[in-house]
Order: C-alpha cells, then sequence, then structure tokens
C-alpha cells in the first residue's frame, strides 16, 4: 500500500510531467512496465562505437542494471544519440535533467515523443531524490544531472535503487569526474565535435569520444559518427 509520502511525491511528479507538452502524464506509467529482455537496443553507429572501446557485455545494447554517463563538449546530444534507438523501438524514457534537448531534432531522428517523460525535477535533496525514485523502476531509462546541492552519496543511493529495479541511469556531468565519483560503468566523455556538410547543409556529427568508466578494462579513444543530426 503506498504511503501518504509516496503519493505526494506521485502528485508532484504528475504536476511537473503535465506541464510539458510532449510528456505523457505519469498517471498513464501502468503501460510503461519494464520489459523482459535484458539489454535495450543501440543504433548501428553506436553499436560500432561499444565494440570499437570492447565494452563488456555491449554486444545487445545498453544492459540493464547498468549506469551510463555523457560528459564534455556536447553531453546532450551524445545521450540522445546513444538512447535513440531505445526510444524508437518501443522504450519509455524520463528525461530529468536541468537542461533540454532539441526535442524536434530528436522526433525527426527517429525518438517516440509519445514515450519521453521529461520532469522539472525539485533540485532540492528531498526533492530531486524523491522524484527519481517514482520513476526509477517504472520506466526503461532515466536520464538524470545531478544537482550541486545533493551530495555525492545520496545521489550514489539513488542511482544504486533505479539499477536494482532492472533500470538504466544515464548520468549527465560536465566532466568525466564526477561520473568517476559515482562509479558510472560506461562514460562516454566528447572530447570535440566536427560537423559533416553538404551543400552548405548540415550532414552529420562526428565525435571523438574517450570511453572510460568502472565496467571499460582500458580508457579508449573511439568515433561516433551521426549521419543527418542537428545538434541538440
Amino acid at each position: 500500500m503506498s504511503s501518504p509520502r509516496d503519493s505526494a511525491v506521485l502528485r508532484h511528479v504528475r504536476e511537473a510531467v503535465g506541464s510539458h507538452r510532449y510528456a505523457h502524464h505519469v498517471s498513464t506509467l501502468a503501460t510503461a512496465a519494464l520489459a523482459d529482455t535484458r539489454a535495450l537496443p543501440v543504433s548501428l553507429p553506436v553499436d560500432r562505437m561499444l565494440r570499437a572501446g570492447l565494452v563488456p557485455d555491449s554486444a545487445h545494447g545498453l544492459v540493464r542494471g547498468r549506469t551510463y554517463g555523457c560528459s564534455g563538449v556536447a553531453m546532450v546530444s551524445c545521450a540522445t544519440t546513444l538512447l535513440s534507438e531505445a526510444s524508437a523501438t518501443g522504450s519509455w524514457i524520463a528525461w530529468c535533467t536541468a537542461v533540454s534537448p532539441n526535442w524536434r531534432a530528436m522526433a525527426d531522428t527517429g525518438w517516440a515523443l509519445d514515450r519521453l517523460v521529461q520532469v522539472d525535477c525539485d533540485r532540492s535533496r528531498d526533492g530531486w531524490t524523491a522524484c527519481i525514485d517514482a520513476l526509477a523502476g517504472e520506466i526503461d531509462i532515466v536520464v538524470v544531472d545531478p544537482p550541486a546541492g545533493v551530495s555525492v552519496r545520496d545521489v550514489q543511493r539513488v542511482i544504486d535503487r533505479a539499477v536494482r529495479r532492472g533500470g538504466v541511469v544515464v548520468v549527465l556531468a560536465s566532466s568525466p569526474e564526477v561520473h568517476a565519483r559515482l562509479g558510472v560503468d560506461v562514460v562516454f566523455d566528447v572530447v570535440r565535435v566536427h560537423y559533416v556538410t553538404h551543400h552548405a547543409h548540415l550532414a552529420g556529427q562526428v565525435m571523438d569520444i574517450r570511453l572510460r568508466g568502472r565496467r571499460v578494462p582500458v580508457a579508449t579513444d573511439v568515433r561516433l559518427e551521426i549521419p543527418g543530426v542537428d545538434d541538440a
């Protein structure tokens, strides 16, 4: 049975979600139960990058119960690319960060915005942890950027609870040192971005990425080629 505190958290999340024109109401999340598959699919460019970096258990995509991190000069673009195939093939994603990507560009690249929940979480310690807890376990992927006022220990607790419930957590951070302190499994640190043009139009991006993390045996430089995507 839900406690009064749980009910208050859900009301808070519903109100936050309802304010965004692309977001489904949290009351519909009963239909967003976690799938039984062990991994969530990734696009061919992301798959090639993971294989080039020799990331363990990555043959089938993003592994449930794991944490992934994006940092560097294009961390938001990196995250949206990382998750595009999962969104397009049926996964529910909660975007719980202070930064918003280019939703129009995401829709153009295959994201299913009707399975996206954007939540403007309270940035206080109690508000943020309660908000993420309310979504974890009810949705496949949760994207977060830990607020400055929440300790590493508290963030780690919240992330640990989420991955124990079988979800995937993607942590956005300005530097990979944040991911190191949190013990993130696989970190994509974007070192530089090259823009590919064709007849004066943007034809794609090429990201030079340093792969690192708790489950990456050796830090490796890889390249992610993204065709026909506007910078998010």
